[in-house]
């Protein structure tokens, strides 16, 4: 018994604390997928597209923490650290991630098991030319309803 924890110790000493799914804390910045309200791509975050998709996602969840990528230049990021500060909304810059794709994650403490948690699925944007599309008529609207 004594042996084993002898092991242990030098087992961390040697290779670090063991973590459970490394593979997928490399991806999601240090949390889990279970954990997760919102990503971003790196290309989601500099288009700046999806900044009230994350406000509305921090207001729906507040009191949770936002996980932003290194790798990424502050100036890019600052827009999202402006909204951290201005919801008071906890942000970290998480500097180990060179195979990461997120570039943002807005994440829980704990497990909340979000079904849809890509920014463009779950706010999709809409674009200049489906706003401008005049919608159609249905039949019996047309031959029911003259326009004078």
């Amino acid at each position: 018994m004594a042996d084993d924890k002898v092991q242990d110790y030098l087992n961390k000493g040697m290779y670090g604390v063991m973590e459970t799914k490394p593979d997928e804390r490399r991806i999601f910045l240090g949390s889990l997928r279970e954990r997760t309200y919102l990503l971003m791509t790196k290309d989601e975050l500099l288009s700046n597209n999806y900044l009230e998709a994350l406000t509305k996602e921090i207001q729906k969840h507040p009191g949770n923490q936002l996980l932003l990528n290194g790798t990424i230049k502050i100036g890019q990021l600052t827009p999202y650290i402006q909204l951290a500060n201005k919801t008071n909304t906890a942000f970290t810059i998480v500097n180990q991630t060179n195979d990461a794709s997120a570039a943002l994650i807005y994440t829980a403490k704990v497990a909340i098991h979000e079904e849809i948690i890509d920014v463009a699925e779950k706010y999709p944007l809409i674009t200049s030319t489906e706003a401008e599309k005049p919608k159609k008529k249905s039949i019996f609207t047309r031959l029911f309803h003259s326009e004078s």
